[in-house]
């Protein structure tokens, strides 16, 4: 024990002198988690400005703009627009989107033909088109229900026949999860574990890069280097472990993020997840000379962990070696399992395969690491 508090205050003060390492491990962890929970906090696109070029300009287009007007993702920016001003309004960014309602649309509708209504969409922004499309088909069916009910009321059938008229077969979709469809209920979870795996991979390779690089790892080994890598080694878990309970229950929270998990469960794979972390920066940092080739190295690859992770992006689009190589990544099996207890309420027996793999990477990584740094730390070995 009283090693370990040596090595503890050693740490501390290791953490509070190093100004790169200060900033990494405690501030970054929480600004980055409130900044990017917040960027998201609307979770859900509300009021987006289309435009309507009207050339029909009768009361059934203006009765259509009006229900558009009424979705609450949509939000009529001008329907005094001709083509050419609409099509230059995208371009300057100004709007989204736009319909174009040509001549003949009431008179088409009243002959029982069908329409053809043009939207024209910046698809720079993917997210807001799908967004668009997805309100502007909602109110054109429901529209388009309201005249069919019309006609078939009108030619004698009542309300229950008519609808039936209307949809011979009405798709009932109900979401079982994320039951908003919200983007940010999506999003905030996969970074906030991203947050909590990159800070955590910085600090622990740098201060052990720090150790080697400085020569000063022998100053504290008073009984092996096993115990001091291993003690260093839980300070880092214990911290860690402590920002994770943070994340996952106090933002998510605060954040409204929807949370399904059994708690166990949860606290298993982030344990397991943050064990492994610490595994691989350690492992990592034996084959970087420099503090500065430790932020490089973590600068370089967290947006590539994220992206071929499989969370913001089908594994199944995504080549086989790419996926076999991120497996090497404790985030990897980490998400996938993340995901599904927070999400969908799922217990560890669904996801052992993903527990196996995060046993598996601390088993292979810690050993390989530690070994390296014995003979990295050895007076016959340098890293010049």
């Amino acid at each position: 024990m009283k090693n370990f508090k040596n090595i503890l205050f050693r740490e501390l003060n290791f953490i509070k002198e190093e100004t790169s390492l200060f900033a990494l491990i405690i501030l970054a962890p929480f600004f980055f988690a409130f900044f990017y929970s917040t960027v998201y906090s609307a979770k859900v696109e509300t009021n987006i400005k289309i435009a309507i070029v009207d050339n029909d300009n009768t009361e059934t287009s203006r009765n259509f703009t009006r229900y558009l007007e009424a979705h609450q993702q949509l939000s009529i920016y001008s329907n005094q627009l001709d083509f050419y001003e609409a099509k230059e309004l995208i371009k300057k960014d100004k709007i989204p989107a736009f319909l174009f309602i040509d001549k003949g649309f009431e008179k088409d509708l009243k002959q029982r033909k069908s329409t053809n209504i043009p939207l024209f969409l910046n698809n720079t922004r993917f997210l807001t088109s799908n967004d668009i499309n997805k309100a502007v088909n909602e109110t054109a069916a429901y529209f388009g229900a309201g005249i069919k009910l019309k006609y078939f009321e009108s030619n004698k059938f009542n309300p229950e026949q008519s609808l039936a008229q209307i949809e011979p077969i009405k798709i009932d979709m109900r979401s079982l999860y994320n039951f908003t469809e919200s983007y940010g209920d999506f999003i905030i979870p996969g970074l906030l574990a991203l947050i909590i795996q990159q800070t955590l991979l910085i600090g622990i390779s740098l201060t052990f890069t720090k150790e080697i690089e400085e020569k000063k790892i022998n100053e504290f080994i008073s009984n092996s280097l096993l115990n001091t890598v291993l003690q260093k080694s839980f300070i880092y878990l214990i911290f860690f472990g402590i920002l994770a309970f943070f994340f996952y229950t106090v933002l998510f929270s605060l954040f409204k993020i929807n949370n399904n998990g059994n708690y166990f469960a949860l606290s298993v794979i982030a344990i397991l997840h943050l064990t492994a972390s610490i595994s691989f920066g350690i492992f990592i940092s034996t084959f970087l000379k420099r503090k500065i080739a430790v932020l490089q190295f973590y600068a370089f690859t967290s947006l590539p962990f994220f992206l071929a992770s499989g969370y913001s992006w089908p594994k199944t689009t995504i080549p086989d070696f790419i996926n076999w190589i991120m497996y090497l990544i404790p985030s990897t099996s980490f998400l996938e399992s993340f995901i599904g207890i927070t999400q969908k309420g799922q217990g560890l027996e669904v996801n052992l395969t993903a527990v196996g793999i995060m046993l598996f990477l601390s088993l292979i990584y810690f050993p390989i690491g530690f070994y390296r740094l014995r003979k990295l730390t050895s007076p016959l070995n340098s890293w010049d």
